[in-house]
């Protein structure tokens, strides 16, 4: 065998080995270091594996900064589902390709077909600040009538940073048990605060549901978006009872306060 037939032989390994089955490791590597990575799903029609195929072309360029995963199907230890739930991935149309970068944002692969050049040009345009950010958002409610507001991705600029109004919102999740102790104080807080023409208390399921900027670490979390909305959204840090959220809002609204009694009778 000539020397130059080997090192072919050594670089499509090397290539090879440099895209990481999405596995334990995978997962140390990317999220626990918050390291930038370009997701493949696939399964096994013929689209996945041009896919494939040019995720290998790819590495070849040495993309700097970015690891490169494959989430296959049939991979047989069950991430595939776990992690497109988690990246807000639609399943239904593989191959599919996702870039997560090191501050979590997100960006869909943009392009009809999956190539080296495509997603060459996909990294490129992302770094130059040219691809919209992908946002996970369960489909906008029928009604929203209730005093607690739902709030979804799509809606949450109307909801929250498009109008003059000052917003406390709870980031939950559904399973979390310190939510459901939360949960009947907060609902009777809103109940309380109706009347109030200021106030909007709201929610956020964050199991589905993402908002670009807003750094959750644990739930619940509660963050207030002032009239200002130029400025920062503040953290709650008051009693997590429904007088202990009134009288935090008491102190931190930047509107004249309407008491409970007063706002019943002006109706």
């Amino acid at each position: 065998m000539t020397k130059s037939i080997i090192l072919a032989i050594c670089l499509v390994a090397a290539i090879n080995a440099a895209v990481l089955p999405f596995d334990n490791t995978a997962v140390e590597k990317i999220f626990q270091n918050k390291k930038a990575a370009l997701f493949l799903f696939t399964n096994d029609n013929t689209e996945s594996q041009a896919a494939k195929e040019a995720f290998t072309a790819l590495d070849a360029t040495n993309p700097e900064d970015v690891i490169l995963t494959l989430s296959d199907k049939n991979d047989g230890h069950g991430l595939f589902d776990r992690l497109a739930e988690y990246l807000g991935v639609n399943t239904n149309n593989v191959p599919s390709v996702l870039y997560l970068g090191s501050s979590n944002d997100k960006y869909l692969y943009d392009q009809e077909e999956i190539t080296a050049e495509n997603l060459a040009s996909f990294l490129e345009r992302i770094k130059a600040g040219s691809v919209e950010q992908f946002l996970k958002s369960a489909e906008i409610p029928e009604s929203n009538d209730e005093p607690v507001k739902i709030i979804v991705g799509k809606t949450f600029n109307d909801i929250v940073l498009n109008n003059d109004k000052e917003v406390l919102v709870k980031f939950y999740a559904p399973w979390c048990g310190h939510c459901k102790t939360l949960a009947p104080h907060y609902d009777e807080a809103a109940k309380r605060l109706l009347n109030n023409p200021n106030i909007v208390i709201a929610k956020v399921d964050s199991t589905e549901n993402e908002v670009a900027n807003v750094d959750i670490q644990g739930f619940p979390t509660l963050k207030f978006w002032g009239k200002d909305k130029s400025q920062p959204p503040i953290d709650f840090n008051g009693e997590r009872s429904a007088d202990g959220i009134i009288q935090w809002l008491k102190d931190h609204t930047s509107y004249e306060w309407v008491d409970e009694t007063e706002a019943s009778a002006e109706l």
